[in-house]
């Protein structure tokens, strides 16, 4: 199911100019109703995190089932969001914690109902999804005719009805794939950009130094920033770096099992088969050794001495293996700066 995950992402485009002009559009709309409402609140508080959420959200539904939400869709957006907020602070909380570490305990009296209510926290999310899947099913009934995949689910189905489906590829393991997609990109990448924001005006001399950079990119182009611009932006790249070290995004990262009795740092650990193991980044993402001052926030310390992006095998916000996340970022970052 992993692999199908990045090969799907990889023929939609997603990270690459293929998806690049909706990703943009999905920003400017944001950032024209951004401006429109702090002229219309003269001078008044505004909740970014309002729109970074939608925007986030848009952005994940735009690859799962090929649209962005619309002012008319804003409930069913918002459902979805309350629900993963439920869930996330079940998880990280005490009963959560230790549910996860030992499922067993959902038998005793005292986890027993806290089990109960979180079971049917994803209830909302699946009849959102089983929405848009029985949609979809019944519009390529009609239509009857192949064409080539828009989003993740076209890719889903086309796969379910390949010579080469299995067993594995049902609508259950779908649902879970899209759930999974959504809880793990609306959260992370929602809070990094609002501690981006949070640091960026807590310290002045950053946001001159990111806004000169865009200002310089920006010069003679006559659209939105994008990825080709991306290998220019050394300090830009430099601040989302170091907003995710020091924001520590996942304090504790979800939890795994050793699937074979192993050994490691040269035998001095022996860890058994079906061990639960609970990754603590900040450890990494802390190191003195490696990050001097690492409570402070300090872009350069991810540039070398000519000003170019430095890479640390130690910086693993999000834990290892493929992400996502990092271009909508940038993207949102850019354009958010050079639109003023």
């Amino acid at each position: 199911m992993r692999r199908f995950g990045l090969l799907s992402m990889r023929t939609l485009g997603v990270g690459k100019a293929g998806m690049e002009k909706q990703f943009k559009e999905d920003i400017n709309e944001m950032i024209n109703k951004l401006s429109n409402q702090v002229l219309l609140n003269n001078g008044e508080n505004i909740n970014l995190q309002l729109y970074i959420d939608r925007l986030i959200g848009s952005t994940i539904n735009r690859v799962l089932f090929g649209f962005a939400f619309n002012d008319n869709q804003m409930d069913e957006f918002n459902e979805i969001k309350s629900t993963f907020d439920k869930a996330s602070r079940w998880q990280f909380s005490f009963c959560g914690r230790l549910l996860v570490a030992a499922p067993i305990l959902r038998h005793l009296p005292f986890f027993y109902q806290s089990f109960v209510e979180f079971s049917e926290l994803p209830l909302p999310i699946y009849k959102y999804l089983n929405k848009q899947i029985e949609n979809r099913i019944e519009t390529r009934n009609l239509k009857n005719e192949k064409k080539e995949p828009k989003d993740l689910l076209d890719c889903y189905l086309d796969q379910m009805e390949s010579d080469e489906a299995n067993e594995e590829f049902n609508m259950d393991n779908f649902r879970a794939l899209c759930y999974d997609l959504l809880l793990a990109g609306q959260e992370t990448t929602g809070n990094t950009l609002s501690f981006l924001v949070l640091y960026l005006l807590l310290d002045q001399r950053v946001q001159s130094k990111l806004q000169a950079e865009l200002d310089n990119l920006v010069e003679g182009c006559e659209e939105l920033i994008g990825l080709s611009q991306r290998p220019q932006a050394n300090y830009t790249n430099a601040v989302i770096n170091e907003v995710q070290r020091l924001c520590n995004l996942l304090p504790l990262n979800l939890s795994h099992k050793t699937m074979f009795d192993v050994e490691i740092m040269d035998g001095k650990y022996f860890l058994k088969e079906g061990t639960v193991i609970l990754p603590q980044i900040s450890c990494l993402l802390y190191d003195e050794k490696v990050f001097p001052n690492p409570h402070l926030f300090i872009p350069e310390r991810f540039l070398d001495e000519k000003g170019q992006l430095k890479r640390f095998d130690s910086f693993i916000p999000f834990g290892l293996g493929k992400r996502l996340k990092i271009n909508k970022i940038f993207y949102l970052i850019m354009n958010r700066f050079t639109s003023f």
